[in-house]
């Protein structure tokens, strides 16, 4: 059938770019059932199954640690363009800035048991993966990551 001295393809087209399939109805039309790409097969309830990927909710919670990190370095350094800080400081910081500790817990719950007493310090060693003096939103996040990979 042509419209417009164009001809409009019928039956199941597959776009070259993809594995993609579609089903063209004689009028030109397809909608969201009618497309096939072999990745919503249905389960045994004969729903399609959706595979769920955690690594856009890795990602998620990774961005949400370095937000919080970023503002408890903010509060540290009183600088909203710092991403790291050095241990001194941070120890300094800890002991002076009575809300910088739930700050902490807030972010990531399994850090909060280190803040008290001298474990702490030693921990601070432990986030510093590059052992430069300086603790980075990165090594933050890293650190929190491996937490909870141990905690798994």
């Amino acid at each position: 059938m042509s419209q417009g001295g164009t001809a409009i393809p019928t039956g199941t087209e597959a776009n070259p770019n993809t594995d993609t399939k579609v089903n063209v109805s004689q009028d030109g039309t397809a909608n969201d059932a009618d497309v096939k790409d072999g990745s919503d097969a249905p389960d045994s309830n004969g729903k399609p199954s959706i595979e769920a990927d955690d690594e856009p909710a890795e990602s998620a919670q990774e961005d949400s640690l370095r937000d919080a990190f970023r503002e408890i370095f903010q509060t540290i350094t009183k600088d909203s363009t710092t991403t790291s800080v050095s241990k001194k400081k941070f120890k300094q910081a800890l002991m002076s800035i009575p809300s910088l500790g739930e700050m902490i817990a807030s972010a990531e719950p399994a850090l909060s048991p280190l803040l008290s007493g001298k474990g702490f310090a030693k921990k601070l060693d432990d986030i510093d993966g590059d052992k430069d003096a300086e603790i980075t939103i990165d090594e933050m996040v890293d650190f929190c990551r491996s937490l909870s990979k141990s905690n798994n």
